[in-house]
């Protein structure tokens, strides 16, 4: 998600919001390092380095960061903030790293599309 929400925003990213199930946000240390790599660098989960070096450069670019639990099963939403045009994208966790995408901003449709450039598989239900 944090690969979608990165390719349809557009500047410098300011702040990042991030909104967790209850099982997710139990989970957060887990969890977001992963969203945070993908929603600032744009990295995958699989890239290591990206893994170590996040925080850092969270820091280092001044973004802002806010995680928020819902109470809403399989939620997962991430909001970007950012100098040219900012993000939305809100998902349901389907389990072992698919989703089903529900809404995003400019558009889900656009949401699809950088999924699928991205090579993100999309759960359909």
């Amino acid at each position: 998600m944090g690969r979608i929400a990165h390719e349809l925003a557009d500047g410098d990213i300011r702040k990042i919001t991030i909104e967790l199930t209850p099982d997710l946000f139990a989970r957060r240390a887990i969890n977001v390092p992963g969203i945070l790599m993908g929603a600032v660098l744009g990295a995958s989960t699989q890239d290591i380095k990206a893994y170590h070096n996040v925080l850092r450069e969270i820091t280092r670019q001044g973004i802002a960061v806010d995680i928020r639990q819902v109470s809403q099963p399989e939620v997962q939403r991430i909001h970007v903030e950012a100098t040219g045009r900012n993000a939305f994208v809100d998902a349901l966790n389907r389990g072992g790293g698919r989703l089903k995408l529900v809404d995003a901003k400019p558009s889900l449709a656009a949401a699809q599309t950088a999924a699928a450039r991205l090579g993100i598989k999309l759960a359909e239900a």
